[in-house]
């Protein structure tokens, strides 16, 4: 269950000695340099890019970590120690599907809290980087949490203290894992991960490729067809288009047409989403009851977010103790992309401004109160972003109090069809005998989707979030309903 000492057998990586000292040489020319060092990254592989850091920063990197699970399966770790920490470290675990060594996600944040003083773990999830097994997301992700979390709190370098940390699936698995309520999971903070909710809240959105029990199908083909395959040794997908190649009938074998072999894809959109095999798969159900301290960040732009919200909500209601131990933010920006909204680029069509926060400061001072007993004031329960004032809000509770629901209404003389039609939206109910709207639909010719909520899609340029729809809503086969202009400022905030 636990190998402190193993190591797998390994490629030599030495390099002769003068090809050491140039390239060290270099490094610390280029660490000198900070806007050459940020050019020669992108051309640095990805192990040369960390050596640098961690040199500059006086961490030490093994590479060679291995953990053996229940199962005998063995996964791989990077650590990431700060040489100068005096005793017992609290330890970041982060684990990913991408490979630790490719990814930023699990390589750049193990430098980042090891800067901090903390000891971080990054883990390739299994059947996935450099681990053993199959990778079929997340069914195996509970048991070797908690297997990898005995290992490091049996440590010499551990003080039996885990946080752990990561966005999307690295957030999805934190919150499969919390359901262990494991004595060393001290604190989680999960970015863009409402995916893991499952039926949890009666949102049945397993993976975050549903919405009101609808597939989403870009999201679904594009993450499978990458990383679905259970065989990890599976060659990638033939060359295709991806526009074309979504207009494809059965939906169920689209995967396997360009990929061969199995793939996890087929399980997720045969399986109907009442299956009790979701939450074998590892999905949350309203049984679950995670204590975990919990930050849960998310984005406007991602299409987790409801879920991420609605969840956050049934915890405080499930256990009002547990309150005090979630923080909710909800920034501008797409899919994992939330620290982004410190450069102040658009969102969408949206110019985007005053969405500045120190991310890793809010990161540190979330671990260091959980991990390190800081007497730290807590934050607002939930804080979010308001788009077009360009505004951060905070209340005790979402909806916050002060919000209230609306019902509106659609109306039309029959005649909706596109942004020059008669449909009508108005909180006034519509007199009776107003006649239906009909429009008619072209599956060769499909109403295509702009902007919104998204991830995943293997689109070239995908943009998310509020995006123009003129185009679309001047189509025929689009009923449209308008409001008159508004006389009062109002915010929406709320399911």
């Amino acid at each position: 269950m636990r190998s402190s000492g193993m190591r797998m057998p390994r490629r030599d990586r030495r390099l002769p000695a003068t090809i050491v000292v140039v390239a060290v040489a270099l490094g610390i020319a280029l660490l000198a340099a900070k806007p050459a060092y940020r050019f020669a990254q992108d051309l640095l592989p990805e192990t040369w890019r960390i050596a640098l850091s961690a040199a500059y920063h006086r961490i030490r990197v093994d590479h060679d970590v291995r953990i053996r699970m229940p199962d005998g399966t063995d996964t791989a770790a990077s650590l990431y120690l700060p040489r100068q920490a005096a005793g017992p470290l609290p330890t970041i675990l982060i684990r990913l599907p991408y490979g630790r060594l490719r990814n930023s996600d699990g390589w750049y944040d193990g430098l980042l809290f090891a800067r901090s003083g903390y000891a971080a773990l990054v883990q390739d999830l299994r059947g996935t980087g450099d681990s053993g097994g199959e990778p079929f997301p997340w069914r195996d992700a509970e048991s070797d949490g908690a297997a990898t979390l005995d290992w490091i709190a049996a440590q010499p370098w551990s003080n039996g203290r885990v946080g752990t940390f990561g966005c999307s699936a690295l957030g999805e698995t934190q919150f499969v894992l919390a359901k262990r309520n494991h004595p060393a999971h001290a604190a989680m903070i999960a970015s863009g991960a409402g995916g893991a909710v499952g039926s949890a809240a009666g949102r049945h959105s397993p993976f975050g490729v549903f919405e009101g029990g609808v597939l989403q199908l870009a999201s679904a083909f594009g993450w499978f067809v990458e990383n679905g395959a259970l065989d990890p040794r599976s060659p990638p997908a033939a060359p295709f288009d991806l526009e074309s190649h979504l207009r494809r009938l059965p939906v169920a074998s689209l995967v396997e047409e360009v990929r061969p072999g199995r793939n996890a894809y087929t399980d997720f959109v045969t399986t109907p989403l009442a299956d009790p095999r979701w939450a074998g798969w590892g999905y949350l159900t309203d049984a679950d009851r995670p204590r975990v301290p919990a930050l849960v960040i998310n984005t406007w732009g991602d299409q987790t977010v409801g879920d991420s919200l609605a969840y956050a909500v049934a915890r405080a209601k499930a256990d009002p103790a547990f309150a005090a131990r979630q923080q909710v933010v909800i920034a501008p920006g797409r899919h994992c992309d939330h620290a982004a909204a410190t450069t102040g680029k658009p969102f969408g069509d949206l110019p985007v401004s005053g969405a500045e926060i120190d991310w890793q400061g809010l990161y540190r001072d979330w671990f260091d109160r959980w991990l390190r007993d800081r007497d730290l004031p807590p934050g607002p329960a939930f804080r979010w972003f308001m788009l077009v004032e360009n505004r951060w809000h905070q209340s005790a509770q979402w909806p916050p109090a002060e919000a209230r629901a609306e019902r509106w209404f659609l109306s039309s003389g029959g005649q909706a069809n596109s942004r020059q039609g008669d449909g009508t939206l108005s909180p006034e109910p519509p007199r009776g005998g107003a006649p239906s709207d009909r429009y008619r639909a072209d599956p060769a010719n499909p109403v295509p989707s702009r902007g919104g909520p998204l991830c995943c899609t293997g689109a070239r340029k995908p943009v998310a979030g509020p995006v123009d729809q003129a185009d679309v809503e001047s189509r025929e086969d689009v009923l449209v309903f308008t409001s008159a202009p508004s006389r009062r400022g109002f915010r929406i905030a709320g399911p």
